[in-house]
């Protein structure tokens, strides 16, 4: 007596047999590149936190994925900030309908925001967004000294490149009479946009560069003269 699984498997012809069993690796080939795929789309993504303290910049790309959205793709949507700092999204796969939103000087997190606002208006009930920077376009930064004691105008910061106080202080530049132990930094709040000045001793840091800060983009360094007692 031959095994049942034979008996079954002999009712069929070999062109048949082949078939099924060229069915079955497709089926499990496209599951595992779809789950392939998933593992790709949560990990490439830069992981950045709703609150992240950035504002979006022109060409930076993003991937979004609504959880709502009718057509289901294991891959996110791909939008990118233009050179007007528009973010052109989609309102579903299924749809060439899109949405606009300004980014200019928003985070992240505000954008989110906006974006479920705008969808929530017009297209869904309570969407749930995913929203995540594929890609930060990478520019130069510049950093403006001013003052007396100053001698130069600005510094530039090279994508990646960490500049620190001191450092930017002797890169600009000081005249003989700065007083370094009064340098002020006026740095701008990336959310309201508001600049605030926070005073530093650089004979300080000189003597113990734990306390030296990097500088940012827009950063703004006011670099006095010293009193001179005759």
């Amino acid at each position: 007596m031959l095994p049942d699984i034979f008996k079954f498997f002999m009712k069929f012809s070999i062109s048949r047999l082949l078939t099924i069993f060229v069915l079955f690796l497709t089926t499990w080939f496209c599951q595992a590149q779809n789950e392939t795929n998933a593992t790709l789309a949560s990990t490439a993504a830069e992981p950045v936190s709703a609150d992240d303290s950035r504002p979006l910049n022109k060409m930076d790309k993003l991937w979004c994925v609504i959880t709502e959205d009718p057509v289901k793709e294991s891959d996110p949507e791909e939008a990118t900030v233009n050179a007007e700092f528009k973010l052109i999204v989609k309102v579903s796969r299924g749809f060439e309908q899109t949405v606009e939103l300004d980014v200019k000087d928003k985070t992240l997190g505000q954008v989110k925001k906006e974006l479920k606002r705008l969808l929530d208006e017009n297209y869904y009930h309570d969407s749930h967004i995913d929203l995540k920077i594929r890609d930060r376009t990478k520019k130069p930064g510049t950093v403006f000294f001013y003052g007396k004691g100053a001698r130069g105008n600005f510094i530039q910061l090279s994508p990646g490149q960490e500049v620190t106080l001191f450092e930017g202080l002797m890169q600009a530049g000081v005249t003989e009479f700065a007083n370094l132990k009064k340098i002020v930094l006026d740095r701008k709040d990336p959310v309201s946009g508001v600049y605030k000045k926070t005073t530093y001793n650089v004979e300080d840091i000189k003597k113990n560069r734990t306390k030296d800060i990097p500088l940012q983009d827009e950063d703004r360094v006011e670099v006095p003269e010293r009193s001179i007692m005759f």
